[in-house]
């Protein structure tokens, strides 16, 4: 199996093994031969495969909070008139959304990384080079 993952930006990031400083550069490829995941590597592919679906259920179920908040209301469920919808829609603070919506990347990316370094740290020969390509990918 050869296994060839591109990485997403140039930032160069340093992390010390033992007494073996790293250079993890952002922005290259990596090339591996022969690579066959173990467990702990399958592991951490479930869990980032995990990241990534729950991240689509946030964003999605973020979207809907508006409507919730528009049509509901603060007073329930009794209905809501055209009048009282539009003016929720009008002081609905949507410079707040918009930040939440955009948050959301950023923090499904930050979990990719947290786990792939963490998987990195704690491996050794071509799983540790495959960690240190999939960190530098993202």
């Amino acid at each position: 199996m050869t296994l060839t993952l591109y990485k997403a930006s140039w930032i160069q990031d340093y992390m010390e093994v033992g007494m073996k400083k790293i250079e993890l550069e952002k922005g290259n490829f990596c090339h591996i031969r022969g690579f066959k995941p173990g467990p702990s590597t399958l592991r951490g592919i479930k869990n980032m495969n995990n990241v990534i679906e729950m991240s689509g259920y946030l964003s999605k179920l973020t979207a809907l909070v508006p409507f919730f908040q528009i049509f509901a209301g603060r007073d329930g469920y009794t209905g809501v008139s055209l009048a009282a919808a539009g003016w929720n829609a009008s002081i609905y603070d949507w410079e707040n959304f918009r930040r939440a919506m955009n948050a959301i990347p950023a923090i499904k990316r930050t979990r990719l990384e947290t786990i792939a370094e963490k998987q990195a740290l704690f491996s050794r020969g071509k799983e540790h080079e495959f960690w240190t390509c999939v960190y530098n990918s993202l």
